[in-house]
């Protein structure tokens, strides 16, 4: 959402006029009303119908959450009846649960290119389904059409090692062939997933990374009186590093460092992940925050000593960049990582001069202990100012223009 909002904000500085096409009511992971106030007032918003299989997803399995995060295919502890509606999402509906949009999709989109005389259209994923929407309005209009892909297709993480039954892995992998073959340019938010896209050899293509904003560098406070860790995001069991909190729990030992400390966790955690969470950690110094809005959670990490980065230890899930990494690295805060030091975050991370990313197995209470010392002592970051603007939203929607432009 921010990838597109952004995208929508900072085109016509650039020679374009950005109409979008969306849903009128979905079922989302999150919903943050605040961001709505973004949306500059000129820009055309047209939403359609869309018919998901949610209701009958929550009914079936018991579940009570309004929204089912996407990624929830990649459970491992599921029920029967978790397990029977994985199933018939992963293999019935191709490519996603979204596929209920396109008839009404199409034909409003049809209508908006005739009365707004689109010269381009340009669709992101996840969900797939939006390329089908753009693949069938590129035949029946004869318009150029990029494809933009935040996260990869077939080869997204939570496919490894999901249930799907051949003929549902072949639908898809052909529709994804489909649709490489027959758009007119690629954009990818990690030069990663090139490489796990079968784009074809001479078409245009173009890594445009997440980034940040203006509100990202005016969250930044002053150092305050508690060493602030923080993480934003969820933690699922493959972001939790149970060597981080044992660090973390022998640096807690130390009854003065204790009570100066806080670990604010910002997002969504599974219950399972706290409950762990809890055995390395004091209630006094815990502090979870759940999912809170985009503007609140950036007052939160404005202010944090340290923030806080989980990678995923999926192996199939290298060249995700998380988005937070470049408001994190805006804001010049320390940034600590547990993951792969060679992975692209943790480059980035490097790069930025804000700090770095260590492996699983690392001395975590040196760690730990080295970042308390640095705020203590009040030791500068040294940052790469240069580097960093690179990821100003403004700078990459330049990026995009200019490709939008040659595909043209």
């Amino acid at each position: 959402m921010q990838r597109l909002l952004k995208f929508v904000k900072y085109l016509p500085e650039f020679g374009w006029e950005p109409i979008v096409l969306t849903v009128d009511i979905g079922n989302f992971p999150a919903y943050d009303h605040s961001l709505i106030s973004e949306i500059p007032s000129d820009v055309k918003v047209y939403q359609t119908k869309n018919y998901e299989p949610d209701v009958i997803y929550r009914k079936f399995t018991g579940k009570k959450e309004d929204n089912i995060p996407v990624a929830v295919l990649a459970a491992r502890k599921l029920n029967w009846k978790m397990r029977i509606a994985h199933w018939i999402r992963l293999n019935l509906f191709v490519p996603d649960a979204k596929i209920g949009w396109i008839a009404s999709a199409v034909k409003t989109a049809g209508r908006i290119i005739r009365e707004e005389n689109i010269d381009l259209i340009y669709s992101s994923s996840p969900p797939p389904t939006t390329h089908l929407i753009a693949q069938k309005l590129k035949k029946k209009y004869n318009l150029k059409w990029i494809a933009d892909f935040r996260d990869p297709w077939t080869k997204i993480h939570y496919y490894h090692k999901a249930n799907r039954c051949f003929l549902a892995k072949y639908l898809d992998e052909y529709l994804e062939r489909k649709v490489l073959q027959e758009c007119d340019g690629v954009t990818t938010a990690s030069s990663m997933f090139q490489k796990l896209l079968p784009i074809e050899d001479g078409k245009p293509r173009e890594t445009i990374t997440n980034g940040y904003d203006d509100e990202v560098i005016n969250a930044k406070v002053e150092k305050g009186k508690n060493f602030v860790l923080l993480h934003a995001g969820g933690i699922t069991s493959n972001r939790f590093y149970f060597e981080f909190f044992e660090g973390l729990q022998k640096f807690l030992a130390d009854h003065e460092k204790r009570a100066k400390t806080q670990l604010v966790l910002v997002g969504k955690v599974n219950n399972e992940i706290v409950d762990e969470i809890r055995k390395y950690v004091p209630p006094e110094v815990l502090q979870i925050s759940g999912y809170q809005p985009h503007n609140k959670a950036l007052s939160m990490m404005g202010s944090a000593s340290v923030n806080l980065i989980f990678l995923e230890k999926l192996a199939n899930y290298q060249g995700h960049i998380p988005g937070k990494i470049f408001e994190y690295i805006a804001m010049q805060r320390p940034v600590l990582g547990a993951g792969d030091p060679e992975g692209d975050t943790a480059k980035i991370i490097r790069q930025s001069g804000c700090g770095n990313v260590f492996a699983a197995g690392s001395d975590w209470l040196e760690i730990i202990n080295n970042a308390f010392e640095n705020w203590m002592n009040n030791n500068e970051i040294k940052v790469d100012d240069k580097y960093i603007e690179q990821f100003h939203r403004r700078q990459l929607t330049n990026k995009l223009a200019d490709f939008f432009g040659e595909v043209l």
